[in-house]
């Protein structure tokens, strides 16, 4: 069982304030630091996060989405669909409460709309609201 949660954050994503909020809970690199590339594809992305046993984070939801039948990957998705940082590190303190391992985020697609935060297991199909 790992200490931290593991996040690989999206190139889109506010990188150093993430890091500078959750480090105490979460080990987070970028995604150019996990893959070696700029403007790597998401399917590279998303299996480079799987292979290194990281979850990924990302404002990308639309085209991450694709990866929700996915159940051949183990990799967890968040996506913020909201674009208020506050709210957004409120939901993100809610999340890492809630699913406060490494493994407990394995198969979910987890996205944060304003004041939801909505979690669907990719093998499952079960779905967990987080937060109203």
């Amino acid at each position: 069982m790992l200490k931290k949660i593991r996040l690989a954050i999206d190139e889109d994503s506010p990188y150093l304030a993430l890091q500078k909020r959750f480090s105490k809970k979460l080990r987070i690199i970028s995604v150019f630091e996990l893959t070696k590339r700029y403007g790597a594809d998401d399917n590279f992305v998303y299996q480079s996060c799987n292979d290194k046993n990281y979850h990924l984070l990302t404002r990308n939801t639309r085209h991450f989405k694709k990866f929700l039948r996915d159940t051949t990957r183990r990799a967890g998705i968040i996506c913020n669909e909201t674009a208020d940082f506050k709210i957004y590190f409120q939901q993100l303190e809610k999340l890492f409460d809630f699913l406060d391992s490494h493994e407990k985020l394995q198969d979910q697609f987890i996205r944060i709309t304003g004041e939801k935060i909505e979690a669907v297991n990719k093998r499952t199909n079960e779905k967990i609201m987080i937060s109203k």
